[in-house]
């Protein structure tokens, strides 16, 4: 352990929930299409129970997972549209252009989001929206709990700690470049 071992414990759960945080904004503009991909299926499932093999009780079971599974969907599009709703103008801009992908050329004239100042914006806001996450409850044990077990979220944290890593491996080459010392 090191001199100041809750400072440690503290630092690993921030950057686990900034993990979560841009997971859950990554998941927010497709989460319309998979509540409707779900209603399709539960409706195919519905109606190909009448001629399915399996127990009626399977069918039924799988039904009510795929209805909590959009249940979660939904909730987390009503609390991430309240949180990007008190968002500044600029802040809005800045998430729809990371993690949103957005990138009308007539909505960004003037956006700089090549500066230091965007990237020192886009950790700030970042931030912001993982305070009022945890404090909707949205917190690491919910995250793992709820959205984890699912195919989506998981495949986008795995996404997440990849870009991560690259851009840490990024930042790690050019501070090698600017000092030699430092890597050597």
């Amino acid at each position: 352990m090191g001199v100041f071992p809750e400072k440690r414990i503290e630092f690993r759960r921030i950057k686990l929930n900034t993990l979560y945080t841009k997971v859950l904004l990554y998941a927010y503009p497709n989460i319309e299409s998979l509540v409707d991909q779900i209603d399709e299926l539960v409706e195919k499932k519905a109606i190909t129970s009448m001629d399915a093999t399996s127990p009626c009780l399977d069918i039924c079971n799988s039904i009510i997972s795929l209805i909590k599974e959009k249940d979660l969907y939904l909730d987390l599009l009503v609390t991430l549209d309240g949180i990007l709703e008190n968002l500044t103008e600029y802040e809005k801009m800045c998430i729809e252009y990371k993690y949103f992908l957005v990138r009308d050329k007539d909505k960004f004239v003037g956006f700089d989001y090549t500066s230091k100042q965007y990237f020192r914006h886009q950790n700030k806001i970042l931030e912001k929206i993982r305070k009022r996450l945890d404090k909707k409850g949205y917190d690491d044990n919910f995250f793992r709990e709820k959205y984890l077990p699912i195919k989506f979220f998981k495949a986008l944290l795995r996404g997440v700690k990849e870009k991560e890593k690259h851009v840490n491996k990024n930042k790690k080459s050019k501070e090698c470049l600017l000092d030699k010392k430092a890597c050597a």
